[in-house]
């Protein structure tokens, strides 16, 4: 063990993400500004405590407790000074012991790179950590920082200490690798260059998509690597490029004797043209040339990570203990494609891949699609019976040729999201008349926000629920991948957004008279907002959604996230106002109810890690964020709110008007009234918390299939919804809600359990076997420690068999079954200036809860943020690193504020790791005025923690 360092404070200032809009005085500036109505909750509360006749105290003490997913783990060497206890776990040796499903958090450092702390001068290159895995589990890695600046790699090793797979490519955050046999393993995280914050995930077997790489796949064309040489002479005038002969003629000195077949020889045809160089067929001869290429001298040891692996175990001669596998081949094939990189003397060296032919992009298919993030959105697609619905499109005997429209008024669509460019029906259009330089009434719906703004992409995150393209193996899927996307940005890069801009953007989606004197090709056919503010309907929302409406177009609007009345536009007459759900279709806490909600439907509960992937059950979509050098760069990741649930049902609109184009508001006013599009919740028919109940895209479809007079549906089956439990390490109970994907006579007759510590109690008998199940576990009757699986059989009166994997984990005496991110800092931030006014640390109490408490506050308006500084750079809450905000973070949205008037005992923060695989809300390397967070300045956002420093920018993924 190492000591922990002691040489830094116990109270420092913030930084944070998420995307929220900024602290600042705009915020208050125009009264018709309108809040995007995204990605978590709303009013905070205010003062509370005092009061009666005795006098209020000088000061206050502020106190919370901070909750993190059970299932949080954190490296035990990060370089935070501040961590305790710091375990080094740099060896297969000093392996750190971890229990899946996790979602861990760690650094990794080269010597003398990143910010001083705990690794910056021994380095830190290495994280080793030992888990029991089973087949079909995925390891996912994302490194938090710009892929040129730090390199991070991911290996698996087996208990033999042989490698078994790996991911190292060169351009991207995420690697990952599947466990294709169950067994004991140790898996690596290695930096190859720089240093970073990273996140890892392991979920439950089958919860995550396409992943190339496997413990047993060979890659194709190893040992093979396509390299330009770099021109030389005075061509273009480029006075580098006589130094471009003397590296490549340096190199092949070096590289002569390795057996490297493929190298040019200077002037020779052809010299400047792409090569194909062939590796040393020995694992022998690779090691050579790996040495060749770091300047050290044949016969020396293998430093690092690959001596810890046993590949070259003798420091006298050139031989080796290593034995050839496909998986060492394919390490060292890209590993010698980075070092030759490296040399200067190529402009590219990349592996020789194969490529398939072209495909027509398919539009229609059966679920699950091969996208590659679909397993987090699998949770709340199969919660709305979307697969049941693509099926039954799937089966029609010819497929509409008419592909449906769905603007999407928000903050604009990232147009080269490569899941969203081939959706887009046109580039759509601005309507800003909070006119900025370069803003305003402009022919494009493109987020224009910089890496200065903290954009958040909430409006490419909604696109990517609608209609993200689905079957391409990349990013996730779209409720309806057959439909097209408007994007109306209405939201300037800071800032709220007006009605005016609102109403016209809705008026040009209709194809009515509006500002910008200009109409679409044609009308879209459903209206998504996710916005809006509180209040009563606005006499021009109501105008203008009547409008619409007698056009021809259904108009989707989120509830809104301050657990209160359901606010305007979404209060407004024949508005579809769209509540919010959590995992166990139960309403979100953030979500707000009222006589005016019509529909329910996903929208994520970040406090929580239900369904197995080993992330937070957020909705998971497209969002962007920005490299090192400021350009936009598209990902995925997970946001919550009511803006999450309403593109969920705009989506199912699409899929209805795809099915049967002629289908009217009126029709679909009429079926949402009758039950036919939804599941009844709560109480009887409609109600104020999910109105009609939770959206059903198959009842939907069939129901508009049925008007248009086709085919009757088939006879449906009995669903599970979750598909899968994770009881994770305190859990004891949870519920399966077992329904059919249309009218069916198929029911349950029995349900059994392959492991004695989990029962299954069904619900009262309907003759149909229908309903909600209960779950529990029993963890005395397990003995063993560590994470286990079990399988729930529904089996049916047709014979047929539903199986629904359960996970739980039990813990050794003495160990903290609690979710650990590190050291957890609480800022309070002044909301007029936005500087943070000082800082705590949360203390882990003996029943492994963190609490927080600020005792010297003097009262007063008073904003709240926390999260972890795994880097130690003194800003909290950037890419990759917990985040947090009272009452509950969120998107594009201004932070709460407080009012202080006595003592505050129930400022409860919940927090969670910000990235990709994450709950990142959106592109967690932005800077936006939208958010309230500061800018570090480097392009990772996050708050200060040493107080009184000023905001230098806002952060941003929402």
């Amino acid at each position: 063990m190492t000591p922990r360092p002691s040489n830094l404070p116990t109270s420092r200032g913030a930084r944070r993400a998420c995307g929220f809009r900024g602290v600042r005085a705009e915020r208050w500036l125009a009264s018709l500004a309108l809040l995007l109505a995204a990605c978590g909750g709303g009013g905070g509360g205010g003062g509370g405590g005092g009061g009666g006749d005795t006098p209020a105290p000088t000061t206050y003490t502020l106190s919370g407790q901070v909750n993190l997913a059970p299932n949080a783990v954190v490296d035990t060497d990060t370089n935070d000074p501040n961590q305790a206890p710091y375990i080094v776990n740099d060896t297969i040796a000093t392996a750190q012991n971890v229990t899946a499903p996790l979602l861990l958090v760690g650094t990794v450092n080269v010597v003398g790179t990143g910010p001083a702390g705990n690794n910056f001068g021994p380095g830190d290159a290495d994280d080793w950590l030992r888990v029991d895995l089973v087949a079909d589990q995925v390891i996912e890695l994302e490194s938090a920082a710009d892929p040129l600046s730090a390199d991070l790699d991911l290996y698996v090793v087996s208990a033999d200490n042989t490698l078994r797979g790996g991911s190292n490519g060169t351009t991207t955050r995420h690697e990952c690798v599947r466990v294709t046999a169950a067994g004991s393993y140790v898996v690596n995280v290695n930096a190859y260059s720089g240093a970073a914050i990273y996140n890892l995930r392991i979920g439950a077997p089958d919860t995550a998509s396409t992943c190339a790489e496997s413990t047993t796949t060979t890659p194709v064309l190893s040992g093979q690597l396509v390299a330009q040489p770099k021109a030389s002479g005075t061509r273009q005038g480029l006075a580098d490029r006589p130094l471009a002969d003397h590296l490549l003629a340096t190199l092949k000195t070096r590289l002569a004797a390795t057996g490297i077949q493929g190298l040019p020889t200077l002037g020779a045809p052809g010299a400047r043209h792409p090569h194909l160089l062939r590796l040393p067929a020995t694992p022998e001869g690779r090691r050579l040339a790996r040495q060749a290429l770091q300047g050290q001298a044949v016969g020396q040891a293998v430093p690092g990570r690959l001596a810890a692996l046993g590949t070259a175990t003798s420091t006298t001669t050139a031989t080796t203990t290593a034995t050839d596998s496909p998986a060492q081949r394919w390490i060292d094939t890209l590993q010698l494609a980075k070092a030759l990189q490296a040399t200067g003397a190529y402009d590219y060296v990349q592996p020789n891949h194969l490529h398939a032919r072209l495909q027509v992009p398919q539009l229609v298919g059966t679920f699950p699609p091969n996208d590659r993030s679909y397993a987090y959105q699998r949770w709340h697609y199969e919660q709305i019976n979307l697969p049941a619905a693509m099926a039954r499109i799937a089966g029609l005997a010819t497929q509409p040729t008419a592909r449906p429209i769905v603007a999407v008024i928000d903050d604009g669509v990232v147009l080269n999201h490569p899941d969203l460019a081939p959706q887009l029906v046109s580039s759509g259009r601005a309507f800003i008349s909070n006119v900025t330089p370069g803003d305003g009434n402009l022919p494009s719906g493109d987020n224009t926000a910089t890496q200065a703004d903290q954009p958040v992409f909430h409006g490419t995150h909604v696109a990517g629920t609608v209609a993200a393209a689905t079957f391409n193996a990349i990013g996730g899927a779209g409720v309806a991948p057959m439909a097209q996307i408007l994007p109306l940005r209405v939201f300037p890069p800071s800032g709220g957004a007006t009605t005016v801009d609102i109403v016209n953007a809705m008026r040009y989606a209709a194809g009515l008279g509006n500002n910008a004197g200009v109409l679409p090709a044609r009308r879209a056919d459903v209206i998504n907002m996710s916005l809006g503010s509180d209040g009563a309907c606005e006499p021009a929302f109501g105008d203008a959604i009547a409008a619409v409406r007698a056009a021809g177009v259904a108009v989707v609007v989120a509830a809104g996230n301050s657990a209160g009345p359901v606010g305007s536009p979404a209060n407004c007459p024949g508005a579809i106002a769209v509540s919010a759900l959590d995992a166990a279709a139960q309403r979100a806490p953030y979500s707000n109810f009222g006589e005016t909600v019509a529909l329910a439907a996903p929208g994520g509960d970040t406090r929580r890690s239900t369904t197995g992937t080993g992330v937070a059950d957020a909705v998971y979509s497209d969002v962007a964020t920005f490299d090192a050098a400021g350009n936009r760069l598209a990902t995925f990741g997970g946001m919550q709110g009511t803006s999450m649930a309403a593109p969920h049902v705009a989506g199912v609109l699409a899929l209805m008007r795809y099915v049967h184009p002629g289908l009217t508001v009126g029709q679909i006013d009429a079926l949402l009234t009758a039950g036919s599009i939804s599941d009844d919740l709560g109480v009887a028919f409609r109600d104020p918390i999910y109105g009609h109940g939770l959206i059903n895209a198959r009842k939907a479809v069939d129901a508009a299939l049925a008007l248009a007079g086709g085919a009757a549906a088939p006879e449906g089956i009995v669903v599970a919804s979750p598909s899968q439990v994770d009881l994770g390490g305190l859990s004891v109970s949870a519920t399966i809600d077992l329904g059919v994907t249309s009218a069916t006579s198929e029911r349950v007759v029995s349900v059994t359990s392959d492991n004695a510590a989990v029962t299954v109690q069904a619900p009262v008998s309907s003759g149909t076997g229908l309903g909600r199940y209960t779950v529990q576990v029993n963890r005395s009757v397990q003995l063993g420690v560590g994470t286990r699986y079990a399988s729930l059989t529904f089996t049916m009166s047709t014979a047929r068999t539903l199986t629904v994997p359960v996970t739980w984990r039990k813990f050794a005496a003495g160990d903290s079954a609690a979710g650990d991110l590190g050291p957890i800092y609480v800022l309070l931030i002044n909301p007029d200036t936005g500087t943070t006014l000082d800082a705590v640390r949360a203390d882990r109490g003996a029943d492994g809860l963190l609490r927080w408490q600020y005792p010297g506050f003097s009262g007063g308006r008073v904003s709240i943020v926390a999260g972890s500084d795994l880097d130690n750079d003194d800003f909290i809450c950037q890419r990759g690193e917990a985040c947090g905000a009272y009452p509950l973070l969120s998107a594009n949205a201004a932070l709460d504020v407080i009012d202080v008037r006595g003592n505050r005992s129930d400022l409860d923060l919940q927090v969670a790791p910000l990235s990709g695989i994450a709950i990142q809300s959106a592109g967690a390397d932005a800077t936006n005025p939208k958010s309230s967070m500061p800018s570090t300045g480097n392009g990772r956002g996050g708050w200060s923690r040493p107080p009184a420093q000023q905001v230098k920018g806002a952060f941003g993924p929402r």
